[in-house]
């Protein structure tokens, strides 16, 4: 029997443990069977701690190949994990680099925002009209065509999107509570267009409207990644019940997996430059 299936004896406590990974190994972060996921190698690093988890759960369900610096995992346990020792009892492509003990009603889904990262080859794209074309993207719209569509309803808030020239690379940087089905990958297609001067800033804005039926594609999913997932300054995570979280990193931990990273692969390398730049407090 999976020790992460069984109810932990007596008390039990909730954690919260922040994450990096590199997208490309994984089949998303949700388990699968007989398929290598993000999730799938966590509780297996726990069982190997003889720590019986229960009700895990995740900040963002990431798809096949996306990357994240920050993702958080959050579960039942009898007592605290060891954070070194978990680290340790992880693949060499995911790092857990912070702990948080956090209350009984946390759920990591209920963040203040989530930040994603696409990064493009620059081109010679055009940024200041990406910049312009971003712009339209703030605040609460209607984003049917830019996701996968489901039964879910299309009106999301975007709190901010920054585009910004790294070296040889255009990087997307784009701030909301919640987020559609490939909606980041698509937003990054219909800004690359713009970049390229193939959508004009009138048709880009359009696409925002309720009267325009267009669906854009989606970029490739190995070059989006999970940057931040942000509870607030002063940690508060839910109004159910006033829960705080004061995460404890370990810098040290993120450091040297970064360094593993082969930093001659564009992508990898462009990742690594990203997970240095995150900082893991708060």
């Amino acid at each position: 029997m999976n020790n992460y299936l069984v109810d932990c004896p007596g008390e039990k406590l909730r954690f919260a443990v922040k994450i990096a990974y590199v997208g490309e190994n994984f089949y998303g972060v949700a388990r699968q069977p007989k398929k290598r996921t993000v999730e799938g190698e966590f509780l297996n690093a726990l069982e190997s701690l003889d720590m019986q988890a229960s009700c895990i759960e995740f900040a963002s369900r990431t798809d096949a190949k996306v990357s994240a610096a920050c993702n958080v995992f959050a579960f039942d346990c009898g007592k605290k994990p060891n954070l070194l020792a978990l680290h340790h009892a992880l693949q060499k492509d995911i790092a857990a680099y912070a702990i948080a003990e956090v209350g009984e009603g946390f759920h990591p889904r209920h963040a203040r925002s989530k930040t994603y990262r696409y990064i493009l080859r620059d081109t010679g794209l055009d940024l200041k009209k990406m910049k312009s074309c971003a712009g339209f993207l703030i605040g609460r719209h209607s984003f049917h065509n830019f996701c996968r569509r489901d039964k879910r309803g299309f009106e999301r808030e975007i709190f901010s999107v920054e585009v910004k020239k790294a070296g040889k690379f255009v990087s997307i940087d784009i701030c909301g509570k919640s987020f559609l089905w490939e909606m980041i990958r698509r937003i990054a297609f219909a800004l690359q267009q713009c970049g390229q001067e193939k959508f004009t800033e009138t048709g880009f804005k359009s696409l925002l409207s309720p009267k325009t039926d267009s669906p854009v594609p989606a970029l490739a999913p190995q070059n989006l990644v999970l940057l931040d997932v942000d509870y607030g300054k002063a940690g508060l995570i839910n109004k159910e019940n006033e829960n705080k979280v004061v995460f404890e990193p370990d810098q040290k931990i993120l450091d040297s997996w970064s360094k593993q990273i082969n930093e001659n692969a564009f992508l990898l390398e462009t990742k690594a430059r990203v997970l240095r730049e995150v900082a893991p407090e708060g």
